[in-house]
């Protein structure tokens, strides 16, 4: 027997983010409102409406302003998170910001969601989600060691340049964001994505084997660190679901906030009222980004 690799990094092919967001919905109980064309999604769960528009973050058509190349270790990473993708994120958000949407009738009174996907670059969606946290809240979270031990600590950002452009980080702190209820995030609306789920529904054929690697919450509430792991999705002891890796940000100056018990199978994150800290609530061993590689299992010639 003989193996081809047939994907060996995941994939962004501008998936419609729309399939994979109306999938996860209906999963999760949301009845849909058909009667409007904008926003994208008029849902309701028990009775509880909430308006949702999705967005994605795309590749820059600028020819004077290219998008850099893919990042090559550790450090170029960090940099692009730092200052390059809170102004991609920001230029996609403030984008669906200007429309204006808490002003139509039939959205007025409800909590209004922007639900975005990064899309910029091969890869992308696997390492830039700390920095669309950096950027709603103007928050950053570095590991510092204080007296001999290593703690997560704070700082507050004021803004973001690259390469001469430079915009004010704290999206939920922008003019007219407090319309804004929340923002959802996941990395995860890709065709892999698919793929594993259609797997795991008994589709396909069985010569195509399937393998994911990534990192995952770490069972140890007080660990610094995410848990690494590679599994076989073929594995009977493999589980996946649509609201995995799925994350609302909750804005903390909206008008309209959003009842986290209407979306009870995902993540959130939120600040802290008293003590202004960032704070959220996870899923048990949620993954963070993960890659899967994809072989195709041949007989020998």
């Amino acid at each position: 027997m003989g193996i081809i690799l047939r994907n060996s990094k995941p994939t962004a092919l501008m998936l419609d983010y729309g399939n994979f967001f109306y999938i996860f919905l209906y999963d999760a109980g949301f009845e849909f409102n058909q009667d409007y064309n904008a926003p994208d999604y008029m849902v309701s769960y028990y009775g509880n409406p909430f308006c949702i528009e999705a967005v994605t973050v795309n590749p820059s058509q600028n020819p004077d302003r290219p998008d850099p190349e893919p990042p090559q270790s550790d450090e170029e990473m960090q940099r692009l998170c730092d200052d390059y993708m809170p102004i991609k994120f920001g230029s996609s958000l403030f984008s669906k910001l200007q429309k204006k949407y808490w002003e139509k009738p039939h959205v007025q009174g409800k909590p209004l969601i922007l639900a975005i996907h990064d899309y910029h670059m091969p890869g992308s969606m696997t390492w830039t989600r700390n920095a669309l946290v950096e950027y709603l809240y103007g928050k950053r979270v570095r590991v510092a060691e204080i007296d001999g031990h290593k703690k997560f600590v704070e700082e507050d950002i004021e803004s973001h340049t690259w390469e001469g452009k430079t915009i004010p980080s704290n999206f939920f702190g922008t003019e007219n964001a407090e319309n804004i209820s929340a923002v959802l995030f996941t990395n995860t609306a890709t065709i892999t994505k698919f793929n594993r789920m259609g797997k795991l529904a008994g589709l396909g054929c069985d010569n195509i084997k399937m393998y994911r690697t990534g990192v995952m919450l770490h069972p140890d509430p007080s660990s610094l660190e995410p848990l690494p792991f590679m599994t076989d999705v073929d594995d009977e002891n493999y589980e996946e679901d649509w609201s995995e890796s799925v994350i609302m940000y909750h804005n903390p100056n909206t008008l309209i906030p959003v009842d986290i018990d209407c979306f009870n199978t995902i993540n959130h994150m939120w600040i802290d009222p008293d003590s202004g800290d960032l704070v959220s609530l996870q899923r048990e061993g949620d993954i963070l980004n993960s890659i899967t590689t994809v072989l195709e299992v041949v007989p020998d010639l």
